[in-house]
């Protein structure tokens, strides 16, 4: 675990990126500039897992990620590296520092996947579906999509799109219905992609590099 700290007299806000997002590989120091680049740090806990790491930030964010943070936007972007040239950028999910696992785990207990059986543009971009965060990860042999949903109403609305499709989407998580496949460790998942598509169903969507996955990741 590392620990930095610096002092100011200034208001904090206090963010919270968790869980298994920013891969293990990168260095103290290049976490530490990734996110010096949200706003001015002023105290910083950096602790690693088995293939990711976690940290915990008191930041005065810059004004625009301010005004994402104060939205509650599930999400933050990063631009992390020891170069430009090898500088991956990626989006991890925040949570406010207060925040426990209990509650980001209730938070993020909404989830369901779509197995892709042509492309990410075919099987989940162009049909319009609304969800607050998602990645590519691979569940044993199956290539598939996990997307959060801010709740059951948005999850049974992209549920309901496929009412007549033979690939729907299959709930994943412990209490919400049918349970996924058993996910070993070192199967592997792709960063995040687009969470809310535009209208005209096309969406954005970015595979920026590949990172372990856990089926214990929230």
């Amino acid at each position: 675990m590392y620990y930095h700290s610096v002092h100011h007299n200034k208001l904090l806000h206090l963010i919270y990126n968790y869980l298994y997002d920013i891969p293990a590989r990168y260095s103290e120091s290049e976490v530490i500039s990734a996110i010096k680049n949200l706003g001015n740090v002023h105290r910083i806990r950096i602790k690693k897992h088995y293939k990711y790491q976690s940290v915990r930030a008191e930041i005065s964010l810059f004004d625009e990620n301010e005004d994402d943070f104060v939205k509650e936007t599930w999400k933050v972007q990063l631009l992390i590296g020891r170069s430009e040239k090898t500088q991956n950028t990626m989006q991890v999910r925040w949570f406010p520092g207060q925040s426990t696992v209990k509650s980001i785990k209730e938070k993020c207990k909404w989830k369901a996947y779509k197995i892709i059986r042509s492309s990410y543009y075919q099987d989940v971009a162009r049909k319009n579906y609304s969800f607050e965060y998602g990645k590519m990860a691979r569940f044993g042999k199956n290539l598939v999509f996990l997307a959060y949903f801010k709740n059951k109403e948005q999850l049974d609305a992209a549920r309901a799109l496929d009412k007549a499709a033979d690939d729907t989407w299959i709930i994943h998580g412990k209490g919400l219905g049918n349970l996924s496949e058993e996910v070993s460790k070192r199967d592997s998942c792709y960063d995040l992609v687009s969470t809310t598509p535009k209208d005209n169903g096309k969406g954005k969507f970015a595979i920026k590099e590949k990172q372990a996955w856990s089926h214990q990741q929230l």
